[in-house]
């Protein structure tokens, strides 16, 4: 048998140790027996090996392409093929629904481990903040009692004073984050990538906007299209003071979670779904939305050139600097600039009209702070930024989004809906399959023979059918993104 493989394999067994592994692959597969005592394949003379009934019928199977046989015997043996295709693939779909489920319950598991997170840090700087204040009270307590008293305790009481004045809650434990935090709050949705399709046709968060372009039939993706158009409608008769709380109110993680894991189940996003949470919960919604996609609403590669411009210039941005802004936003891509322009469009009109100077900085200073670390941040986030850069960068596209965004034209790379929907690509690539079977079973019967060449011939021959060209053409529209079939064609 070794010699025999080496001979007949050599690309595959190269040797006799080759030789050895395949033999005990094959005893222990239950395809060979050793004619004595022991399981182990050894490459000696005296060693005899029986084949095992499984060998035998797998010769068997070879043996059904023999030209000697009768093409009567040869339909029934495709027969059982085409049956055994049909199970592999019923085995197959129920793996991608098993995987499908495991996805969904490990992003279950992840969100509920990120809502225990967040509650324990609530509470842990709750007890903090409690504790310097109670500080704060005890030590000017302490200093009124020693101002009473003499002359010479009335210096204590004065140094006390300034300490118990130094100390300001709210600073310290902003600088207690800042100091020992390990970074933002970064989730990591985990994806569900069927074969063949898009994530987009699954799930939204955490898929990229290109591929959620796909499937959106508006000039950006579903969800913030329309939750901006929530959001714009809802607040429309609302004073501007109730309109900024919509941005700056800070939702509970579960009710966040829960507006995300319903619509997180497909790729359609309704109004009628949306208007079931509050507007305050949907701006949460929709920053978590930003905050999970793999490349944020600004490139990677702003990051230098933002970081130069705002170090050389004053707190106050000039005509320059927003010229200069405005050419580096230009050459984003076409989702991307879309979706900055329909988000600070609409925050920009919320600030419009409002008379009340210091509520309206304060708004803007606040959901810029809020915003500028998701819209510009890095692949990579390690320890806490200190750049004041993106918070810079989102109140000046709020201030000045006519000279910064707006009027920036740039043409889509593809026609809505131009990719089929996961259910056509189903059905296309099932009459495919049907079609090659039939090329096969009808091959048989008028006495052609049964080999590569036939499946080879049936294939040719559907790709010159108009049938034929549309099915494996969307097949691979669906296999190639949408630059790299832009570069084939």
């Amino acid at each position: 048998l070794a010699g025999w493989w080496c001979t007949n394999y050599p690309t595959v067994v190269r040797n006799e140790a080759d030789a050895v592994l395949v033999g005990q692959s094959m005893i222990d597969q239950g395809y060979l027996r050793l004619m004595g005592r022991g399981s182990q394949f050894q490459s000696r003379s005296n060693a005899y090996y029986q084949w095992k009934k499984p060998a035998l019928e797998f010769q068997s199977d070879d043996e059904y392409d023999s030209d000697d046989e009768p093409l009567g015997r040869r339909s029934v043996h495709l027969g059982r093929a085409a049956m055994t295709y049909e199970r592999a693939q019923r085995e197959a779909d129920q793996a991608s629904q098993i995987y499908r489920d495991s996805v969904i319950h490990a992003e279950l598991v992840r969100t509920d481990l990120e809502e225990q997170l967040i509650n324990y840090l609530d509470t842990m700087e709750v007890w903090e903040l409690n504790r310097l204040i109670n500080i704060k009270t005890t030590l000017g307590e302490y200093a009124r009692i020693h101002k009473l008293p003499v002359q010479a305790e009335l210096a204590i009481g004065d140094r006390l004073e300034v300490y118990e004045e130094s100390l300001k809650p709210q600073q310290d434990i902003q600088w207690t984050i800042e100091h020992y935090g390990t970074g933002r709050f970064t989730p990591r949705p985990i994806i569900f990538r069927p074969f063949g399709l898009s994530p987009a046709e699954y799930q939204v968060f955490g898929v990229s906007l290109d591929e959620q372009l796909l499937v959106s039939h508006k000039d950006i993706p579903l969800l913030p299209a329309k939750a901006l158009s929530l959001i714009r409608k809802g607040s429309m008769d609302l004073a501007h003071e109730d309109q900024y709380k919509i941005w700056t109110t800070r939702a509970l993680l579960r009710n966040i979670h829960d507006m995300r894991n319903m619509i997180n189940r497909g790729s359609r996003v309704t109004l009628k779904t949306l208007r079931r949470f509050d507007l305050h919960v949907v701006a949460n919604v929709l920053v978590l939305y930003f905050l999970e996609l793999p490349t944020p609403l600004c490139p990677e590669e702003l990051q230098g050139p933002l970081r130069a411009l705002y170090s050389s210039t004053s707190e106050k941005s000039t005509a320059e600097t927003l010229e200069t802004i405005r050419g580096l936003l230009s050459g984003v891509s076409y989702v991307h600039i879309k979706t900055l322009q329909m988000l600070f469009y609409t925050l920009s009109e919320q600030v419009k009209g409002d008379d009340d100077a210091k509520a309206r900085k304060a708004f803007i200073s606040e959901v810029s702070q809020r915003l500028g670390p998701v819209i510009l941040r890095g692949k990579d986030i390690v320890g806490v930024s200190v750049s004041r850069v993106p918070q810079i960068f989102a109140a000046d596209l709020i201030e000045h989004y006519d000279e910064l965004l707006a009027g920036i034209e740039t043409r889509r790379p593809f026609k809505p809906n131009a990719r089929p929907a996961k259910s056509e690509a189903t059905n296309e690539e099932a009459h495919l399959s049907q079609g090659l079977a039939n090329a096969l079973i009808s091959g048989t019967s008028s006495n052609m023979p049964t080999s590569a060449s036939t499946v080879v011939d049936a294939v040719a021959t559907m790709a010159k059918s108009p049938s034929g060209k549309a099915a494996i053409a969307s097949r691979a529209s669906l296999d190639v993104p949408a630059n790299e079939s832009k570069r084939s064609s």
